[in-house]
Parts: structure tokens; sequence; C-alpha cells
């Protein structure tokens, strides 16, 4: 079996399902649900909905939490270190009667 060029066991890493099942499911041995063809579908760059299929419920990871914590973390204090510095330099401003 090969589909997009990728080998059966290619395939279903990068579907995201056990090789096992992708081969139950060729031979007829057991029928994939809904979800899964959708999840399949996409990972093969098109939309489920096109299908008439239901759409892939969005996960994340407890990597990809921290990852976006710690960006968000970063951001934050380079927020508050400019604004830091704005409210000195409105002070500067006021105490030369500028502001």
């Amino acid at each position: 079996m090969e589909i997009e060029g990728w080998n059966q066991e290619e395939f279903a890493q990068h579907a995201g399902e056990s090789s096992r099942n992708i081969g139950r499911w060729l031979r007829g041995q057991a029928n994939p649900s809904p979800k899964k063809i959708s999840k399949m579908v996409l990972s093969l760059g098109y939309d489920p909905a096109d299908y008439g299929l239901p759409p892939v419920p969005v996960t994340t990871t407890t990597a990809e939490i921290k990852e976006i914590t710690e960006r968000l973390d970063v951001c934050q204090a380079e927020l508050l270190a400019r604004l830091e510095q704005i409210a000195a330099e409105v002070s500067e401003l006021r105490e030369k009667g500028c502001a």
C-alpha cells in the first residue's frame, strides 16, 4: 500500500494512527470511525468538510502549551519593561512641564 508516496507505516505515523489499524481497515477487518477518517483526510492536506466528514478536534500537547507559555512570559516581560520606559519618559516630560 502506498498513499501520497508513503508506505503504510509512514502514512500511519503521519496520520497519527497505528499501522496495525490501517492494515485492519485495508483488509476490511475493521472500519475506522468518521473522526479517524477525518483525521487521515486532514493529514493528506484535504478538508474533511469537503467530504461531509466531521471536523478534527484541535489538540495541544503539554510541550506545546509550555512553549507557548514561555513565549508569552517573555512577551509580557518585554511589554512591562517598555511600559516602565514610557512611564519614566512621561514623568520626565511632566517635570519639564511638557505633559
